[in-house]
């Protein structure tokens, strides 16, 4: 494998030339020797960072005055299957170039190379990247057309979103300090202190407000956010006047901290490598192959036992829910696939979701309750275990806000001591299934509140640990928020939008409210 370092114009992408052929870039090309043991674009991201380092004549600094002059933009190649003794000044745009440097300045801890990426302007790249080490893309007699065109599509949104995220946390890192602080982007401390465990932290706010909220992510500094202290604290909890902060690296902060202020940047978590394997797991998978892409390219022939569902809307009916609940109820029951169940604020939603999950737990299934947040997951919990099932909440203690205080929480679901044998409802995010709290679960119902904010390769992140698939929402109300995508994009990014695009039959309205007066209904 050779990795070329090459200039090339922003936002174009250039042929390759003739093999041999004289260029100006290829004066200033780095050779990766196919003896150096590389093997993916972690290992060029990280020889190349070594190289950068001035080791082999090339100065970074040099390079970023001289492209962020320009509007230039470094790019690094992977060519497969050369040595270095091929390499004759052959140039042009692979898959690895702009991710590489993405991979040195976020695994290695470099900062300094997003500053650079910042001042360019939007990378230009190839769609092969984003099918990461694997060809994932390629048709088969065993993947129709739309649905290989669909998985493509999410590898480049996942791409990109992580992209867009990495340009605008450095386009705020790069702002001054005081100008971060008038307008709520950072927090300032008088001072921090050992919390009560050791990934923990007690930090004490000065009187300036910022935006920041439990759970969000935390970039802490002496006053420059290249040069941290230490990086993706969570904000887990206010007490009085002080912030607890959560990191695996929190005490090492106290190795360089020697008090008094220190001030806290926005930060964000590359969870990339999880949607990756999501779509990877999709593609190779019979589930996803024969269920899951099908199911969201329209290909796949729904099923409905009609049994169950007028069972299920007898026992709703005699509840006292309304028609469209009772039919709600109903449809999701009897769904072999995936069931979908629209409905604007007030129309009973979460009550319909309750019974929805009470009667397949009666029925022995085991469900995941999931959905964006935690918060919509814990008001879900709480009506679930109202109708007498048993629910867990799997996660941090911290995540529990609002739940009841008489369901469990623990750290993973091994944790679930007594844990029915039969039917029970598990509560925690799509990102539970990539690590050891749930990743070793299967469920029988994957069950989704909220669900028009929530994106395909997220619902992908759940749906592929279950068989059927009930999603709740209303895509008239709030989209997912992507950095990527214009709200104007006429592409349905969230998977409620997407499944209920066309005429679905597996959809059903609530189009009784009880919660807006008639005038805004009309």
């Amino acid at each position: 494998m050779i990795a070329r370092w090459n200039r090339a114009r922003a936002n174009t992408v250039r042929p390759y030339l003739n093999r041999g052929q004289k260029t100006e870039d290829s004066e200033k090309s780095i050779v990766i020797p196919a003896q150096a043991g590389i093997q993916n674009s972690m290992h060029i991201a990280q020889f190349l960072d070594s190289r950068l380092r001035g080791n082999d004549g090339v100065d970074w600094a040099d390079i970023r005055r001289f492209d962020a002059r320009r509007r230039e933009f470094v790019r690094f190649e992977a060519v497969e299957g050369e040595t270095a003794e091929d390499d004759q000044g052959l140039c042009g745009v692979s898959s690895s170039g702009a991710q590489a440097i993405l991979h040195s300045a976020i695994a290695l801890e470099r900062p300094d190379r997003l500053s650079y990426l910042s001042g360019l302007g939007k990378l230009s790249y190839t769609s092969d990247w984003a099918s990461g080490d694997k060809d994932m893309t390629k048709t088969t007699n065993e993947r129709a057309p739309d649905a290989t065109a669909l998985l493509s599509d999410l590898y480049q949104l996942v791409h990109d979103e992580q992209q867009a995220a990495n340009y605008q946390l450095m386009t705020i890192w790069e702002h001054s300090l005081p100008e971060k602080l008038q307008k709520g982007l950072a927090q300032g401390f008088v001072r921090l202190e050992r919390g009560p465990e050791p990934t923990t932290l007690w930090a004490y706010p000065d009187p300036t407000e910022s935006r920041f909220r439990e759970g969000d992510l935390l970039c802490l500094h002496q006053g420059n956010a290249l040069e941290p202290l230490c990086r993706r604290l969570s904000f887990e909890l206010e007490e009085d006047d002080r912030w607890l902060l959560r990191g695996n690296r929190a005490t090492a902060i106290f190795d360089n901290y020697t008090g008094g202020a220190c001030y806290a940047d926005p930060d964000a978590m590359d969870l990339s490598g999880f949607y990756r394997q999501t779509l990877e797991d999709i593609g190779a998978s019979v589930s996803g192959r024969e269920t899951l892409l099908p199911l969201l390219s329209g290909q796949l022939d729904v099923k409905f036992d009609e049994n169950d569902m007028m069972e299920a809307i007898s026992v709703a009916r005699a509840e006292g829910y309304n028609d469209k609940q009772a039919e709600a109820v109903g449809w999701a029951h009897g769904a072999l696939h995936v069931a979908c169940i629209q409905g604007p604020p007030g129309t009973g939603k979460t009550r319909v979701l309750s019974l929805i999950a009470r009667l397949a737990v009666e029925r022995g299934e085991r469900i995941l309750m999931t959905s964006h947040t935690h918060m919509a997951i814990n008001n879900a919990l709480n009506k679930i275990h109202a109708q007498g099932v048993p629910v867990v909440k799997v996660g941090r203690a911290t995540q529990r806000k609002g739940l009841d205080e008489a369901i469990p929480n623990h750290e993973g679901l091994d944790g679930w001591e007594g844990r029915p044998t039969n039917g029970y409802v598990v509560g925690a995010t799509p990102f539970a299934t990539c690590t050891s709290r749930l990743e070793n679960y299967g469920f029988d119902t994957i069950l989704f509140d909220e669900a028009s904010q929530i994106t395909v390769p997220l619902a992908l992140m759940a749906m592929r640990k279950g068989k059927r698939f009930i999603f709740i929402g209303d895509q008239r109300q709030l989209p997912p928020v992507l950095l990527s995508r214009s709200v104007l994009d006429k592409e349905a990014h969230s998977v409620f939008s997407r499944l209920t695009s066309r005429k679905a039959e597996h959809l059903v309205m609530l189009d009784e409210t009880y919660r807006m007066n008639r005038w805004l209904t009309d």
